[in-house]
């Protein structure tokens, strides 16, 4: 093989090793950034429902289950940011809506009053943010668990990824 001819594979081969590195940067930079941006939303939607519940929870006294449950209700179906939510305390559930309730994970020990703590959980193709806070009734410790769907996050991401590799694949069918 001629030399002009191996240079020209190699610097071929070197474009695409680079088109490859950047490409697939660019790609997990986007889907961070968005990530981010959902999980920011997701939080602030998060501790506005908690401080809400808070707020209430200064201004009258519950006197039953029933009654932080309708709270939660009155509250949820004006914020439909959150596609489930459960209330428990450390012994029982009090109240749950929604369809990723039972996919949520344990994140009680990881919770506190001034910690929110998430976590992604996946149920076949969708995907959402787990966020778990605290907030006193009375006495007794409450845990506020909501899911927030961040599907459209890892569809556009797949999407992303398949339309890169079709670029891909017609460059070097190309060179």
């Amino acid at each position: 093989m001629k030399f002009r001819i191996k240079v020209t594979l190699c610097m071929i081969s070197l474009m695409a090793i680079l088109f490859a590195i950047g490409g697939t940067a660019l790609i997990y930079n986007s889907f961070e950034n968005s990530m981010a941006r959902e999980i920011s939303s997701a939080q602030k939607s998060y501790d506005m429902i908690l401080n809400t519940l808070k707020i209430v929870n200064n201004t009258s006294t519950w006197s039953s289950a029933d009654d932080i449950c309708d709270t939660i209700k009155q509250i949820s179906s004006q914020n439909e940011s959150f596609c489930a939510m459960r209330l428990s305390s450390k012994d029982e559930v009090i109240y749950a809506s929604g369809e990723a309730v039972d996919i949520y994970q344990d994140l009680s020990s990881h919770a506190d009053s001034t910690h929110v703590s998430y976590i992604v959980i996946s149920d076949r193709d969708k995907y959402f943010l787990q966020l778990c806070g605290t907030f006193n009734v009375g006495i007794s410790l409450m845990y506020l668990d909501a899911a927030y769907d961040i599907t459209s996050v890892y569809v556009m991401h797949q999407e992303q990824q398949q339309t890169y590799i079709r670029i891909f694949c017609v460059l070097i069918t190309l060179c």
